[in-house]
């Protein structure tokens, strides 16, 4: 069984913060997930009416007194015993994607990088001829795709966010978050693939372009 303690979070947290509230906190606690001073005083609140020691700690004794059962271990009312540490237990989550927030980084230096080649290519050339014409329909191309881009990098930025502060608190959280990220990327990599594609459709315009200026 989980032990919860000041500083924990995730969904078993809040499920505790429900049942204390369920059990007449006063003040009632906020159902954030969030294990913090209010919660502790309402533990310590409880285990005083349940006569269990009072040190704030929701463990086995606590927990079973929540749920209106005999506490776990009758002989010791001390709640920091057995259990997962922390706040939910799991295995450790782990990361499988890039660090997207370097990665827009040096993306969006190579975008402005670009921006300025196109910008002096086309500024050398009549905009009337054939090549010019490509040249400005992939720079527009490249333009929508990278902003569609940045806009799910800074999705994908805060789920990495989200999953660094569950990562040792509510591991099983935290490799929730990594599915959603998983799923994201997965049904978005068309921009990825468009911006490649893009790329490779510049360098190949721009040197037909050099050809007729």
């Amino acid at each position: 069984m989980a032990v919860y303690k000041k500083g924990s979070k995730g969904s078993g947290v809040k499920d505790l913060q429900k049942k204390l509230n369920k059990n007449k906190a006063k003040p009632k606690v906020e159902e954030d997930g969030a294990f913090g001073g209010g919660t502790e005083t309402a533990v310590k609140a409880f285990q005083k009416s349940k006569k269990l020691k009072a040190d704030g700690i929701a463990g086995p004794n606590t927990l079973a007194a929540l749920n209106g059962k005999a506490p776990a271990d009758e002989k010791s009312k001390s709640e920091d015993k057995g259990g997962k540490s922390s706040s939910g237990g799991g295995k450790p989550a782990k990361w499988t994607h890039p660090d997207y927030q370097n990665m827009a980084k040096k993306e969006l230096k190579d975008y402005d990088s670009l921006n300025r080649e196109i910008a002096k290519t086309l500024g050398k050339a009549p905009g009337t001829i054939d090549e010019a014409k490509e040249c400005e329909s992939i720079r527009k191309d490249w333009d929508k795709e990278f902003f569609a881009w940045k806009r799910l990098v800074r999705e994908l930025t805060v789920k990495h966010g989200q999953f660094k502060s569950l990562e040792k608190a509510d591991p099983s959280q935290a490799s929730s978050v990594c599915k959603q990220v998983d799923k994201k990327v997965s049904t978005e990599r068309k921009h990825f693939k468009k911006l490649e594609s893009l790329e490779k459709d510049w360098g190949r315009a721009s040197k037909n372009l050099a050809k007729v200026i």
